[in-house]
């Protein structure tokens, strides 16, 4: 279980809003003048993210609480946004590869980047779908597990 600090915004019908804050660890990195990762978290900072989850322990609006989401989920849920898009330009450049050959044309290649090009957006799309089911499935949902009790959040909102 991943967990993280979050603060809870508002609760209702067993469902809370959180906002937990995203930190960067390059503040213990030796090479940070360097890193474009650095340079990329001081332009973006410490951002706020807002999320609906599961609240089983009836958590109030201002409790310091602490979320959990399913690794196997999250790797799934990864495996879906990432590999399913690049799975269709995959096929879809073979496809277009294929059939350019056996319809003996001249520049294949325009063909094959051509339905690389279809297959990612089908792949996008297929992705879209898949999100909108995605948001209901409660499998998918980060949880509250516990309050935290006399510890300070850094993310409070302001």
């Amino acid at each position: 279980m991943i967990e993280e600090k979050a603060i809870v915004l508002s609760s209702a019908d067993g469902i809370a809003e959180v906002e937990t804050q995203r930190y960067s660890t390059c503040g213990g990195c030796s090479v940070q003048a360097g890193c474009g990762t650095a340079m990329l978290a001081r332009v973006f900072g410490n951002r706020r993210n807002r999320l609906r989850v599961s609240n089983p322990v009836d958590a109030k609006p201002g409790d310091r609480v602490i979320i959990g989401f399913d690794e196997q989920m999250l790797v799934k849920a990864s495996l879906i946004v990432y590999l399913l898009p690049l799975l269709c330009l995959i096929l879809g450049a073979v496809t277009g590869q294929l059939g350019a050959q056996r319809m003996d044309l001249a520049s294949p290649e325009l063909v094959s980047i051509f339905g690389g090009f279809a297959g990612l957006l089908a792949g996008l799309f297929w992705v879209r779908l898949k999100t909108r089911h995605v948001q209901t499935d409660t499998r998918y949902r980060a949880v509250i597990l516990r309050a935290v009790k006399n510890q300070v959040y850094v993310g409070q909102p302001g």
